[in-house]
């Protein structure tokens, strides 16, 4: 059982978890609610999607930094994520026509192959994940199917409703 759990932390208030506790054995039935703590298996199911969430925004820290360093140098229009994007950083010139310099070239390509892992693993998950989504039966995931036919959703969201309805 727990009270309702305010969006800050705070110190845990001792006076009123005795309230709260007086009331509910007095029956006042609102006052505590019974939260049920996912089952090993169900936290796991979810460990896919959280990892998903963070290399997302990993993906974007490490383009939105190599595309900061570009524009200092006033290139607006490189495409970080093209197969060739190491080839082609020899070949950029600054906003005034100078070449990069040494130390921003090497910076930058890190950081391409920072954000070049980082896709592959994208790729990894999203491939686990559709594994799992393909091996489902019918029965075992109709609720996700139910939601899919009324709506477009992502397999990301497919997976997410197969995870709680295990």
């Amino acid at each position: 059982m727990s009270t309702a759990v305010p969006s800050a932390p705070r110190r845990i208030d001792a006076r009123g978890m005795v309230r709260a506790l007086m009331a509910w054995a007095r029956g006042e039935r609102q006052v505590l609610s019974q939260v049920r703590a996912p089952s090993v298996e169900q936290e796991d199911a979810r460990r896919g999607l959280r990892e998903r969430r963070h290399l997302v925004k990993e993906r974007t820290v490490h383009g939105n930094r190599i595309e900061d360093l570009l524009k200092t140098q006033g290139i607006m229009d490189f495409d970080l994520r093209a197969e060739d994007a190491v080839a082609r950083l020899e070949a950029l010139v600054t906003a005034d026509g100078r070449p990069l310099g040494p130390w921003l070239k090497r910076e930058v390509i890190r950081e391409l192959e920072r954000l070049a892992l980082v896709m592959r693993q994208m790729a990894q998950v999203e491939a686990e994940r559709d594994a799992v989504v393909a091996n489902f039966s019918q029965a075992c995931w109709a609720p996700a199917l139910a939601w899919s036919t009324l709506l477009v959703i992502s397999p990301s969201c497919t997976s997410g409703l197969l995870a709680v309805s295990r």
